[in-house]
Formats: C-alpha cells, structure tokens, sequence
C-alpha cells in the first residue's frame, strides 16, 4: 500500500497550522488545566465503604465551600476516590475525613498531600528550563552530527510537536502535572 505524504504536504500543512491555531487559541481562552504539583492545594487518596457519586461528594464539600475541588473517581471498583482542593490546615483536613466517614465510611486513607505553590513554581520552572536546554542540547547535537540546516529543521519539528502537545491539552482541558511534562 503506497501513501503519498509529500504529494499531499499542503494538506499536512494546512491541518497542521489548523491545529495549532486551534490550540493557540485554546490556550489564550481557557489556559493549561495545571495539577495540583503546579497550582499548589491538598490532594485526598481515599478508599470509601460505600460508593458515592462525584455529584455527591461535591454537595458534601460545598458546604465548606469546597465545591469546586476535582473529584476523580478511580475505576478500581474498590470506591478509590481522588479530591483535589485548595490548600486545607490540618483541622480542615481532618473535618473533611469525618465528613466523608460520616457519609460513606472510610475504608482507606492512603495519603494526603499538602503541595505548597512555592513548589510548583519551582517545577515550571524547571520545566521551561529542561525544554529550553532540550531545544539548544537539539540544536547542537544534530548540528555536530550532521549539518545546521537539518539542525533547524529537527527544532522546528521539536517547537512543532511541543505546540501541538500543548494546544491540544488545551483544547481537551487534560491535567497537566510533572508526569505530562
């Protein structure tokens, strides 16, 4: 079976700028979804006895005015829950337990994470610096190699990529954690 890629380029070119437009502007318009690692807050890792739904837990968490937590239900089938939150003290932390223990039992705490801002600015950081040094390491490599057009060629492919990447994070709202970097 033959495909003719270089034939169709304007259409390659085409959707590929369609994309990352469509990105671009995804990520004007609504950001990066950042994880909590970025954003700073405290992360919930619970096993329930009963079941409950995210509608449910939201309600329960709003009236400490919680509402807007993400709530990821694992799909273990052993009622695993993840509720992310804004930075909670350790009495709040435990209030929210009793909560949930009151309503649905507690089977499980497997952790609680404080993640303070300060430490996600720090891994941005270290993220914008680790693509940077990958653009220039690139760049060099392949200029060495080979010759400096082809060097030019392989970032503009890397820049390419990382836009696509981050456009359609963007466009989905997927979280966007140390993992993803």
């Amino acid at each position: 079976m033959e495909f003719d890629f270089i034939g169709r380029k304007r259409i390659w070119f085409i959707f590929s700028t369609i994309v990352i437009l469509l990105g671009i502007a995804a990520l004007i318009s609504r950001g990066l979804n950042f994880g909590i690692e970025f954003k700073g807050g405290t992360l919930f890792d619970l096993t329930l006895k009963r079941g409950a739904s995210v509608k449910e837990i939201r309600d329960l968490l709003k009236t400490l005015e919680l509402e807007k937590s993400i709530i990821q239900p694992v799909p273990t089938g052993k009622n695993e829950v993840h509720i992310r939150t804004e930075s909670l003290s350790k009495e709040t932390q435990k209030y929210v337990l009793g909560l949930l223990d009151s309503a649905w039992g507690l089977r499980d705490v497997r952790a609680i994470q404080n993640v303070g801002p300060g430490w996600g600015a720090y891994i941005t950081e270290a993220a914008l610096v680790a693509l940077g040094l990958s653009f220039v390491g690139l760049l060099i490599y392949i200029s060495w190699r080979f010759e400096f057009k082809m060097a030019t060629a392989a970032v503009t492919a890397f820049v390419h990529d990382v836009l696509v990447a981050v456009g359609i994070y963007a466009l989905v709202g997927r979280e966007v954690t140390p993992n993803t970097v």
